[in-house]
Protein backbone atom coordinates (compact mmCIF):
# COMPACT_ATOMS: atom_id res chain seq x y z
CA UNK A 1 0.00 0.00 0.00
CA UNK A 2 2.72 2.58 0.87
CA UNK A 3 4.86 1.80 -2.08
CA UNK A 4 1.71 2.50 -4.12
CA UNK A 5 1.09 5.87 -2.62
CA UNK A 6 4.50 7.24 -3.20
CA UNK A 7 4.21 5.34 -7.00
CA UNK A 8 1.30 7.73 -7.23
CA UNK A 9 2.89 10.94 -5.45
CA UNK A 10 5.86 10.27 -7.84
CA UNK A 11 3.32 10.36 -10.74
CA UNK A 12 1.69 13.76 -9.70
CA UNK A 13 5.09 15.14 -8.97
CA UNK A 14 6.26 14.15 -12.55
CA UNK A 15 2.78 16.12 -14.11
CA UNK A 16 3.55 18.95 -12.30
CA UNK A 17 6.77 19.74 -13.56
CA UNK A 18 5.14 18.65 -17.22
CA UNK A 19 2.72 20.99 -16.45
CA UNK A 20 5.47 23.80 -15.18
CA UNK A 21 7.80 23.53 -18.30
CA UNK A 22 5.17 23.97 -20.33
CA UNK A 23 4.09 27.09 -18.71
CA UNK A 24 7.74 28.38 -18.83
CA UNK A 25 7.44 27.87 -22.57
CA UNK A 26 4.38 29.24 -23.31
CA UNK A 27 5.62 32.54 -21.27
CA UNK A 28 8.84 32.61 -23.70
CA UNK A 29 5.86 32.11 -26.65
CA UNK A 30 4.16 35.00 -25.53
CA UNK A 31 6.95 37.29 -24.72
CA UNK A 32 8.55 36.92 -28.38
CA UNK A 33 4.57 37.30 -29.88
CA UNK A 34 4.35 40.76 -27.90
CA UNK A 35 7.82 41.69 -28.97
CA UNK A 36 6.88 41.13 -32.73
CA UNK A 37 3.51 42.97 -32.27
CA UNK A 38 5.16 46.29 -30.84
CA UNK A 39 7.66 46.01 -33.68
CA UNK A 40 5.20 45.44 -36.44
CA UNK A 41 3.20 48.87 -34.55
CA UNK A 42 6.55 50.80 -34.40
CA UNK A 43 7.16 49.41 -38.26
CA UNK A 44 4.04 51.28 -39.26
CA UNK A 45 4.83 55.00 -37.97
CA UNK A 46 8.72 55.08 -38.86
CA UNK A 47 9.22 56.24 -42.60
CA UNK A 48 9.52 53.72 -45.08
CA UNK A 49 12.32 54.19 -47.67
Amino acid sequence: MRLNIQAQQSDISNLYNVVHQIDARMERIENRLELREFQEAQARFEPQP
